[in-house]
This record gives structure tokens, sequence and C-alpha cells, in this order.
């Protein structure tokens, strides 16, 4: 993912938003990930934070859940947008025809 071992933080883009991923190595030897989540084409938006659940073994898999989760919160907020894109499309279009 080019990182170290060291867990520097990283970033990937993702359907329009930029996930900056955070690892963290904790006392007890075991790593955590904090991701954010910033949509690319708007500096209005608020970022979406937090971390993967759990602990992990290494820097690599804490970040590899930290991804995964931040994509399913990505693919939740794309799936809203667009039914509330079509909502408004079918209320425009029933609108002018009177329906």
């Amino acid at each position: 993912m080019g990182c170290d071992a060291n867990g520097c933080p990283i970033l990937e883009n993702y359907q329009g938003r930029q996930i900056v991923l955070t690892p963290g190595h904790q006392e007890d030897g075991t790593w955590i990930c904090e991701y954010v989540i910033t949509k690319l084409d708007s500096s209005t938006c608020p970022s979406t934070k937090g971390c993967a659940d759990g602990t992990f073994h290494s820097a690599n898999e804490a970040r590899v859940a930290a991804l995964l989760t931040a994509k399913t919160i990505i693919n939740s907020q794309v799936q809203t947008s667009e039914a509330t894109l079509k909502s408004k499309a079918t209320r425009r279009s029933c609108g002018s025809c009177g329906g």
C-alpha cells in the first residue's frame, strides 16, 4: 500500500473522495487505524472520521481494515445520494406532467 512498517499515513482516492489512513501502534504491541474521508470536489462537506473495529497485529492489517470500513461508508453515501437524485428527478417529472 505504499507505506513502511512505522505506520505512516497513506492517501487513497475512491469514488470522488479521499481517504486518509493513519495507523497507530499501541502500547500492547497491536495496531489500530484511523480513517478520514473527505469529498474531493467540495470544501464545504464535512469530513467523516473513524477507526477500524478491533486491534491488529500489523500496521498493514489495520490499514486494510480501515480502508474496507471507509469504502463501505462511501458506498453507502453514494447509494443514498443516487437514491435522493432519482427521487428528485421523479418528483420533477411528476410535477411537470401534473401527476
